[in-house]
């Protein structure tokens, strides 16, 4: 969804688009750029999770296996 533009992803099924409109979905012309957009944000956590390219977060915000960085900052030469 993006503003009130719609895109259902169906399987074996073209995108349809649809505009939120007073509760309702109105079907509307579709957007091939909205529709790209759409798909890629349904493929993209299934993608991640294959290939290994995302990381857990523990509660505090510090990822798993990431030191504790302190409140200093030190020149590193950008590397964290």
């Amino acid at each position: 969804m993006l503003g009130s533009d719609v895109v259902i992803n169906r399987p074996e099924m073209e995108p349809s688009q649809f505009i939120y409109q007073k509760g309702r979905l109105v079907q509307s012309e579709l957007d091939p750029e909205l529709a790209k957009k759409a798909l890629a944000h349904a493929l993209l956590p299934g993608y991640l999770y294959y290939n290994s390219l995302y990381s857990q977060v523990k509660e505090n915000g510090q990822r798993k296996g990431e030191k504790a960085v302190s409140g200093k900052r030190e020149d590193n030469g950008g590397v964290l």
